[in-house]
């Protein structure tokens, strides 16, 4: 499904307060992780932690049948669902940018958030367009899972 190989390191911004760069959708958090330093490079001169965020054409697929495929290596996953879509436009509101620091972990670690840290995880994918009020971005987005796991007391 990802058309491209996986940089083995991804890029996460993170605000002055320590926060990372993100934002809630219905109920949800997501992080956003960035492979390479030319979008980093892009985003942090027009986002700010304060920016809205939207996913727009947003179509997940349950692709824990087929995850050997899709995400190689996470076949021993314990979800019932691995919801993904890898072709959402993220929309980010334009500000004035803020300082960040930047973290780079590796991306297997990051693209486990959804099942470990019940986070969902937003890949940039590609810059498609600027417009006055936004940032356009392709993405690549896996739900949180909700792992029973991560509930156990």
């Amino acid at each position: 499904m990802f058309q491209y190989v996986m940089p083995k390191k991804m890029i996460l911004m993170r605000s002055m307060n320590n926060n990372y760069v993100g934002f809630r959708r219905q109920g949800k958090t997501f992080i956003i992780g960035v492979p390479n330093r030319e979008l980093i490079k892009k985003c942090s001169q027009h986002i700010s932690t304060s920016s809205k965020m939207f996913m727009k054409e947003v179509a997940f697929t349950n692709v824990k049948a087929d995850i050997n495929e899709v995400l190689p290596g996470f076949e021993d996953l314990t979800c019932e669902k691995v919801m993904l879509d890898t072709d959402v436009k993220l929309l980010i509101e334009k500000q004035e940018p803020e300082p960040f620091f930047y973290q780079q972990i590796d991306t297997e670690d990051f693209m486990l958030y959804p099942f470990t840290k019940n986070i969902g995880v937003v890949f940039i994918d590609r810059f498609l367009r600027e417009t006055n009020k936004h940032l356009v971005l392709n993405t690549h987005v896996i739900a949180p899972a909700f792992t029973p796991e991560l509930f156990e007391i």
